[in-house]
């Protein structure tokens, strides 16, 4: 099996995109997000504890209760989709520390508990679909709720602060920081796309590199005094693979050029 460059970057970035959800749902970013949200809850206990003789114009409590249960909410979810992708992870563990396992068993057995590991799946594939669709759920309403809170602060600003002043900065701090936090993952986005437009190149570079000290017939390293044949489209190979491989086709097996025409195969 041939493996080109674009092969490599193929698998490189399917392995980036692997690493990156499980860091997504590492334990301390997990602990880090629960922690965040829990904050907010404790927060808007405590002001609303401090501030009981406070009449707003506007139901301000309404909103920090809202707010506080799309924290406990968020958290929840995040939380169970951990606990399912802790499950599968430790799952798929032990069946590749036991691939062998119920080889001696009956074939009826053997039926039978593969089909009790398709039902596992299939009802944690459920879960996380559930999961997912219920913080999907909880997102666009905790984007209305918000659109609600700012546009109470921005119509009633000035009679608020004096009829609740700690429920009207306690508000404020709540928009303030997720505006904030909106802008930081647009910075970190940006400045990850960028990385990746300027190490790609490189990236592909290296593997071309390393792609040119190998034969991509026989997939073994150039030794020391090997003898190559360039091909006219700049392609190098072991001398007796590519006779043996232009003996069958004359064709580049990297690039496809035709060897007889002088031309490249679309």
């Amino acid at each position: 099996m041939l493996r080109e460059p674009s092969v490599r970057v193929r698998e490189t970035a399917g392995q980036l995109k692997e690493r990156q959800s499980d860091w997504a749902y590492s334990k301390p970013v997990i602990i880090l997000d629960i922690l965040w949200n829990m904050a907010f809850v404790v927060m808007a206990v405590v002001v609303l504890g401090l501030s009981l003789e406070e009449k707003p114009s506007v139901p301000l409590r309404l909103w920090i209760w809202g707010y506080g249960l799309q924290c406990l909410f968020h958290g929840a979810c995040v939380a169970v989709e951990y606990k399912i992708r802790n499950e599968r992870r430790v799952e798929g563990l032990q069946s590749n520390e036991d691939p062998d396992l119920g080889l001696n068993s009956e074939s009826g057995s053997e039926a039978e508990d593969s089909e009790d590991n398709v039902t596992e799946e299939l009802n944690s594939g459920d879960e996380t679909r559930v999961a997912k669709s219920l913080e999907s759920a909880n997102t666009m309403f905790s984007f209305l709720w918000w659109i609600i809170g700012f546009y109470w602060i921005i119509a009633k600003g000035q009679v608020l602060t004096h009829q609740a002043p700690k429920l009207y900065w306690l508000c404020v701090t709540f928009l303030a920081l997720d505006v904030v936090f909106v802008f930081i993952c647009f910075a970190v986005a940006c400045l990850i796309g960028l990385a990746v437009c300027c190490c790609l190149p490189c990236i592909i570079a290296i593997l071309y590199a390393l792609t040119d000290r190998e034969c991509c017939i026989c997939l073994s390293a150039y030794e020391d005094g090997t003898e190559l044949r360039e091909l006219p489209c700049d392609h190098h190979f072991h001398c007796n693979c590519i006779d043996k491989w232009l003996y069958i086709n004359a064709t580049c097996p990297l690039c496809k050029f035709n060897i007889l025409k002088g031309s490249e195969e679309v």
